[in-house]
């Protein structure tokens, strides 16, 4: 059995003052780690996570100059074993590797041959088809390859380690405060990615909610590590951090990530388990349960959207990997083609719809919603294994499972402290496997940290020479100069052949053809296509600036032609070149249109809404109308082309068409059947459309509405009633139709003229006694009440059609189906 002492560590007191502990020489390496280091490091990566974290330009130029100075004033003084050392060389270098040409590494793929010569595009050769973006790539993981060795190169003290955790607790609250207010006032943070201003579920620091969602489930678990290791050093911050747990509890509670708020559960449970409570598997795990049962609990009974998700979702939507495991099988099978070397980085938003046998006509994925594979599409197993290499070194290296020396005071207080940050940073690398938060900057700044304190200091001893020190200064140099040149770049300074500045060279063509002045466009979007020549969006602009310009509309047609082959898959592209060519030649609009709706499998629903759009946009344009309806390839397509009809010739000769092909409207649903019917009734010849309905059951059945205003508007009224009162469902009578008192009921009423129900008894009583006159006027009379029963009108048509007046009758009874319906 264990001693006493030992069995209650996690519950002792900590005293104000430790007692000296004898030490050997490699521990006393790290006590003069100063906790100074912690603060800059630690303030750094929050500081770059709510400045938007590296996503745009300019917040990129301030993350990397932030990263240069912190590496200048505190570069990593510990030297890393082999393992992480060569890891991490190899992270740096390797990205390269997409810049080399394409012949040392198995030449060109069939798909760049195919545009180079179908559609005489100019393609670089190197093994990367886009080493702008690649290059751009390269340098940003530099950047983020620095920090991490300079993170584990600090070797934190224990004090350094308590003061990252309160550091990052106390930060990310204030960041997830700020995030609360932006949803519940009008605050707003500008600078803080927005891509849509519409989208009300965007939320915090980061464009996609669902990494601020697992950003807060990290502050929520370090809060409680906090906020624990306070308590028991009896400083007043354990209060504010027990509060501040809410904070980010209510900030996923306030998103409708379920993955955000299952991280925080996971997280506080094997926190609990592992550290926060006296050994005991039993109790630890009951207490874990019951948390998990009570934050459960607080999620659904709060109303918010996410307690909607968790309770309203079928089960299938909750547990189906749905898109995620079609795009991971897609890079999964993309990949494979080089899975040594990758495609190159920053790639994978271009190049996944020219490599993918899956259509994607509804979206552009932007990444694969994994930083694993994402990893492996752009930079293949060169990147992806040493960085599962150096991940599987820092958790052999730290965590609860690392060799225990001694059982002193102060270790248990440190591998409480290990154990918290191992727990957290594998909560963020978890996350990374089905989302892709660790490729946002600022995201990865934090688990660097993470994964750094994770680690115990007797793994990093040795420390680094002066000549050592200073070369990794100038790492921090070559870092701080990279954000210098971004910083210029953001402020318009200069021009480097890199994707932001191609696109924005795009956006300023945009405006001057927008203002008249063509050719200074097409200068700028040449310049963009000199630098990403995959880019169809650039070759779209400029296939409307060569119209602008009067060239031959060979060049336009070349260039659109060139926009649907470098995006085969998207739908929405060849739409907006259809409305486009409307404006200049209405017949070429019907190229790009039948390659829209050829990109959407025969099951598609969404195909015929684009074509509900092609038939509205040519309505002015009847040259396209007879070649557009033969483009309707299913009988949705074409009951949206009869609902749109330009002429009463045209809709006839269409319908007429249609007959041939489906006589007896075999294989047309319900819907589309009475939808037909109404178009026939409008446009059509109407003694043809009642000669049908009479002779056909089914159409009868569907279309007696047309049928009965036929017969009205050919003055059959009583025909037209008749057939509407079989269709409309006879009201339920609410009073009592046996032996009643007619004097009575009729003092009932008068003396309570407010009250329907004896007026209605009195209603059918006179109608059972044959007094229809006197019904007549007692149904008047109700009707004339302030909100009178709604089967009353389908009374008083019946009624009218029993005194003989089946005009009136037949007006009260399309009332009484107007309620109805």
């Amino acid at each position: 059995m264990k001693p006493a002492e030992e069995d209650d560590e996690d519950l002792e007191a900590v005293p104000s003052e430790e007692p000296p502990v004898e030490t050997d020489s490699r521990v006393d390496l790290l006590e003069d780690t100063s906790t100074w280091r912690a603060w800059l490091y630690g303030g750094v990566a929050l500081a770059m996570v709510f400045l938007g974290g590296g996503r745009e330009i300019g917040s990129l130029a301030l993350v990397a100059t932030m990263m240069g100075l912190a590496l200048i004033i505190a570069p990593p003084r510990y030297r890393l074993p082999a393992i992480p050392t060569v890891c991490v060389l190899l992270l740096a270098v390797l990205p390269g590797v997409g810049l080399l040409p394409a012949a040392w590494l198995g030449g060109l793929e069939e798909w760049r041959t195919t545009l180079m010569e179908a559609w005489s595009l100019t393609l670089p050769s190197t093994h990367s088809p886009m080493p702008a973006a690649s290059f751009q790539g390269w340098m940003v993981m530099f950047c983020c390859v620095a920090w991490l060795w300079a993170c584990l190169g600090q070797n934190f003290s224990d004090s350094s380690r308590r003061t990252l955790i309160r550091l990052l607790a106390g930060g990310g609250i204030v960041i997830a405060f700020i995030s609360l207010l932006e949803v519940w006032t009008s605050l707003r943070v500008p600078w803080w990615p927005r891509p849509s201003l519409v989208d009300s579920t965007e939320f915090g620091p980061f464009a996609n909610r669902n990494h601020s969602s697992s950003f807060l489930a990290v502050v929520g678990v370090l809060a409680q590590v906090a906020a624990y290791d306070a308590f028991r050093r009896r400083s007043w911050l354990g209060a504010f951090f027990s509060v501040g747990i809410l904070v980010p509890l209510v900030g996923i509670l306030t998103t409708t990530s379920r993955g955000g708020l299952l991280l925080f559960l996971l997280g506080t449970m094997a926190w609990i388990g592992t550290s926060a409570m006296k050994s005991g598997l039993a109790r630890k795990a009951a207490v874990a349960f019951a948390v998990f049962i009570m934050i459960l609990s607080i999620t659904i009974v709060s109303g918010g959207k996410l307690g909607v998700k968790i309770t309203e979702a079928p089960v299938s939507e909750v547990l189906s990997p749905g898109l995620r495991l079609q795009l991971a099988k897609e890079t999964l099978a993309a990949a494979s083609w080089a899975p040594w070397t990758g495609r190159g980085l920053d790639t994978y938003r271009t190049l996944l719809s020219l490599v993918s046998s899956e259509p994607f006509p509804e979206m552009r994925p932007f990444h694969p919603e994994s930083d694993v594979l994402w990893l492996l599409f752009e930079g293949g197993l060169l990147l992806l294994l040493p960085s599962l290499v150096l991940g599987l070194w820092i958790f052999s290296h730290s965590g609860p499972w690392a060799r225990r020396q001694r059982k002193k005071q102060r270790d248990r207080s440190a591998r409480r402290l290990r154990r918290a940050f191992t727990l957290v940073a594998a909560m963020a690398l978890i996350h990374g496997l089905f989302d892709v938060p660790n490729h946002s900057v600022g995201y990865f700044m934090i688990t660097s940290l993470l994964l750094a304190a994770a680690i115990n200091p007797r793994h990093i001893v040795g420390k680094l020479g002066s000549l050592s020190i200073h070369g990794l200064r100038l790492v921090g140099v070559g870092v701080l100069l990279l954000g210098l040149g971004w910083a210029a770049v953001a402020l318009g300074r200069w021009s480097p052949s890199i994707p932001v500045v191609a696109f924005r060279l795009h956006d300023e063509a945009v405006l001057e053809a927008a203002e008249g002045r063509p050719a200074e466009a097409m200068v700028k979007v040449e310049r963009a296509l000199s630098i990403l020549p995959l880019e169809y969006r650039f070759y779209f602009l400029r296939a409307q600036l060569h119209n602008q310009l009067r060239r031959p509309i060979d060049r336009a047609l070349q260039d659109f032609g060139r926009v649907r082959a470098l995006e085969p898959r998207l739908a929405s592209v060849c739409m907006e070149e259809g409305i486009y060519w409307l404006k200049v030649s209405p017949p070429l609009a019907l190229i790009p249109w039948r390659e829209c709706l050829r990109r959407y499998p025969a099951e598609a629903h969404m195909a015929v809404s684009y074509y509900h759009h092609m038939v509205w946009n040519s309505l002015p344009h009847p040259e396209i109308r007879q070649p557009l309806w033969r483009l309707a390839r299913d009988i949705p397509m074409q009951v949206t082309f009869l609902s749109q009809p330009a002429s009463r010739e045209e809709w006839a000769r269409c319908m007429e068409e249609f007959l041939s092909q489906h006589p007896r409207f075999e294989g047309v649903d319900e819907k589309h059947v009475q939808q037909l019917l109404y178009m026939w009734e409008l446009h059509g010849d109407r003694a043809g459309l009642v000669k049908m309905l009479n002779s056909q059951s089914r159409l009868k059945l569907l279309g007696w509405r047309v049928l009965a205003t036929e017969y009205a508007r050919a003055g059959e009224f009583e025909a037209a009633y008749e057939i509407a009162a079989k269709n409309i469902p006879v009201p339920a009578r609410t009073a009592g139709i046996g032996v009643a008192d007619i004097p009575r009921l009729e003092r009932a009423f008068l003396f309570n003229p407010s009250d329907p129900r004896p007026g209605i008894e009195l209603y059918y009583a006179l109608r059972m006694a044959g007094d229809l006159k006197a019904a007549q006027l007692t149904l008047e009379k109700l009707v004339q009440l302030p909100e009178p029963p709604s089967f009353l009108k389908r009374e008083m048509a019946s009624l009218q059609a029993q005194l003989g007046d089946h005009r009136r009758a037949w007006e009260l009874i399309q009332q009484a189906l107007q309620e109805v319906e």
